[in-house]
Order: structure tokens, then C-alpha cells, then sequence
């Protein structure tokens, strides 16, 4: 019995002895007592939402253990549904943390079954339900995921859709591009159309097909998806990925003097254009720059490069990198001592890596050269050569010159 009706009770009972057996003096402290029963649902109805509080504090705390025992208490308090399925959910996220899996999954199973939730209250017991069975199992999480919900699909809903991309994602970044492309599928599947987690998607599948080089696919898929629907911002980064598409089919290309970006800078301008701000424009303006740039037309290609670096919320890795091909396009033209200097502002950027620091150096070295300043450029060689991690070729086309 709960510690407050001991309380009540005892409570009850004090008053009973310390009464005089009188008639108007019984009336009263019974009719005390009375309404002290009466406030009994209402004090129990707050002492749920006690518990449930304390509980979330010690489990945002990490003491998982004392959450634990707590969410359980509030098991017992709870007396509507979905004070039910947050006792229940929470049991599970907490003994998940601790690793008792099994329990987990019991309590998750048993936030399932309340009758009266949402199915996006389903769908997020039943993801943790699979998460704690699989690690029940000790199998792959993610992979394990996308085929139990392949096969069964036994709700639908944001939570899961998201789980496939996140899952997708980390198998992107490890170049497993198979598996990514596989759970970029089921999480297509499990995504309400014209959702965040559908968008990214779809996004995730041409991502990597691109790194498949199935460009054709790539193409195929973008042709088939209703578009009139899409946000600017996913709208942007589904035509980018399709112009670095086309860009890489054309470098594939034997013969570059064949290689045509056309249909690569128009899905980078659509890009642009359905971008809202200008870090998330920064690459389809770097990539339309390097198109123009391959397609002889310098103009425009330094057009694109000048933008990045007058754009405040441009990122740094687009910024050394579009400084390096202002200079590249000087020291085409012939121009050997603004290409000299432009290359020189390079290795001094923020955050520009060792792989573009040394090719600059390398440059600017062969800018000198070509003005005919030995000293500053064997200056510019040595640097390059004996600059750690740089590429074996970039320190050997240095050495040559020194």
C-alpha cells in the first residue's frame, strides 16, 4: 500500500483516540477526516507525477540505476494510459542504459500494448524494442533493424524512418556504400511521404549511388520523384547531388575535351536557387565554379570562386579551396604574379588542410619560377617538400625543383 494512505490512516486513527465520545466533537473530526479521504485521489493523481519527475531528473542525471527504480514505482501510480505507456517507455529506456536488454524489451512490449497511445507512440516502443532485441542477440543493430522491418513493417512512422537514415549515414561515413544505400531503402519505406526523414532519404539513396558511380540510377530515381512538394532546403541538396552527378559522369569521360558540365550547372543553379542560406549554397556555387572552370570559361568560374569568399556563412573548406582556384585560373592565364600572390594567401586560411596547403606552396613555387625569382621560389619548393602529411607526389614534384 502506498505511504501515503499509511499516512492517511495513521492519520485517521490518532484522530479516533484523542476524541471525546461526544456527538458534535465525533461529527467534526469525522467530517475532518472525510474530507482529508476525499483529497486522496487528487494528492495520488500529483504523487504519480512526483515520482515520474524525480525519476526523469536522476535519469537525465545518468544515475541510471535510482531512474530505474524510480520510473518502476511510478508503474504503480499510474492510472491513465498514457501515464501507463511513459512509465513503461521510460522503464525501458532506463534499463536499456543499464544493459539489461530483456527487461528492456519486456517493458517496451508492454508500452505497446496500452490501449489508447498514438501509433507514433507505438512506433517509438516498438524501435526500442527492436534496439533491445538486437543487442540481446549481439547481432548488427542497424542491419539487423532494416531486416526485421523489411520483412514485418509492423508500423510506420517518423521515428523509424529516422533510425534507417541515421543508421545509413554511419555506414556512409564508414564507405560501406552497399549497406548504406540498403537502409537508405527501408527508411524510405518507413517515412511518411513528404517527411523530413523521406526527404533525407531519398537524398541518402542518391548519395550513394553517386559514391556506387551508378549515376544512371542516380538519375532514374530523381526523374521519379514527385518534387512539387519538397522544402527548399532538401529540394537544394537533392539537385546538388544530382549536378555532382553529372559533373563526376563527365569526368569519367576519356577525353576531356569532350567533357561537357552543362547539365551539371544547371541542377548546381537549381540548387542555389532553392536554397534559403548561404552555407548550405556554398558547395553548388563552389561546384558550378569548378564546372566553368573546366569549361575554359575562367570568367565566370573566378565569378563563382569571389562569391564563397564574400559569403559570411560560407564554409572554410570552400573558402581555401576557392581561393587555390582563383589563383590556378591567374597562373593559367599567364598572369604569374597575381597567381604568385593569390597562392600565397592560401596556406595562412583557417582550417585549410595539409593536401591544400602543400599544392599551393607547390604553385606558388612555379609562379616564382616563371617570373624568374629563383630565391623566392626554391623559398616556396623547400616549404612544400618538407611539409609533413603532404602528398608523396606534391613533395617529389617539390624536390625536383630545389
Amino acid at each position: 500500500m502506498h505511504w501515503f494512505f499509511l499516512k492517511l490512516l495513521l492519520l485517521f486513527k490518532t484522530v479516533l483516540l484523542r476524541t471525546d465520545i461526544t456527538g458534535e466533537i465525533m461529527m467534526k473530526k469525522i467530517l475532518s477526516c472525510a474530507l482529508l479521504l476525499s483529497l486522496a485521489g487528487v494528492v495520488l493523481a500529483e504523487d504519480w507525477q512526483t515520482i515520474y519527475e524525480n525519476a526523469s531528473n536522476e535519469y537525465n542525471g545518468k544515475r541510471y540505476e535510482d531512474a530505474y527504480d524510480f520510473f518502476k514505482q511510478s508503474v504503480e501510480e499510474a492510472s491513465t494510459p498514457q501515464q501507463k505507456y511513459k512509465s513503461y517507455l521510460h522503464c525501458a529506456y532506463s534499463a536499456y542504459a543499464l544493459g539489461k536488454y530483456s527487461e528492456s524489451q519486456r517493458y517496451a512490449s508492454r508500452a505497446i500494448s496500452v490501449k489508447g497511445i498514438s501509433d507514433d507512440q507505438k512506433t517509438r516502443a516498438y524501435y526500442y524494442k527492436l534496439v533491445a532485441r538486437y543487442r540481446l542477440d549481439k547481432k548488427d543493430n542497424a542491419e539487423a533493424m532494416a531486416e526485421i522491418i523489411s520483412k514485418n513493417k509492423p508500423f510506420s512512422g517518423s521515428l523509424l524512418g529516422a533510425s534507417m537514415y541515421f543508421s545509413s549515414y554511419n555506414w556512409y561515413l564508414k564507405k560501406d556504400y552497399k549497406k548504406a544505400l540498403k537502409l537508405s531503402d527501408v527508411g524510405i519505406e518507413l517515412s511518411k511521404p513528404y517527411t523530413t526523414y523521406y526527404y533525407l532519404n531519398t537524398v541518402q539513396q542518391i548519395r550513394c549511388l553517386r559514391k556506387l558511380n551508378k549515376f544512371n540510377e542516380a538519375f532514374k530515381l530523381a526523374e521519379e520523384t514527385d518534387l512539387k512538394k519538397w522544402p527548399g532546403r532538401y529540394l537544394g541538396e537533392l539537385y546538388y547531388e544530382i549536378g555532382y552527378c553529372c559533373f563526376l559522369n563527365e569526368e569519367r569521360q576519356e577525353y576531356p575535351d569532350k567533357r561537357d558540365y552543362t547539365r551539371a550547372l544547371k541542377f548546381f543553379k537549381m540548387s542555389v536557387n532553392a536554397h534559403e542560406d548561404d552555407c548550405r549554397k556554398a558547395k553548388s556555387i563552389y561546384f558550378a565554379g569548378l564546372s566553368h572552370k573546366k569549361m575554359k570559361k575562367y570568367k565566370e568560374a573566378k565569378t563563382s570562386f569571389d562569391l564563397i569568399l564574400d559569403m559570411a556563412d560560407s564554409p572554410e573548406r570552400y573558402k581555401y579551396r576557392a581561393q587555390f582556384h582563383i589563383a590556378d585560373i591567374y597562373f593559367i592565364l599567364k598572369n604569374y604574379k597575381k597567381a604568385s600572390t593569390e597562392f600565397s594567401k592560401v596556406p595562412g586560411m583557417e582550417c585549410v588542410t595539409v593536401y591544400w596547403k602543400s599544392r599551393a606552396l607547390l604553385m606558388e613555387g612555379e609562379s616564382y619560377k616563371e617570373l624568374g625569382n629563383k630565391k623566392a621560389s626554391q623559398n616556396a619548393f623547400s616549404q612544400a617538400a618538407g611539409l609533413e602529411g603532404a602528398p608523396i607526389w606534391v613533395i617529389k614534384e617539390a624536390k625536383k625543383n630545389i
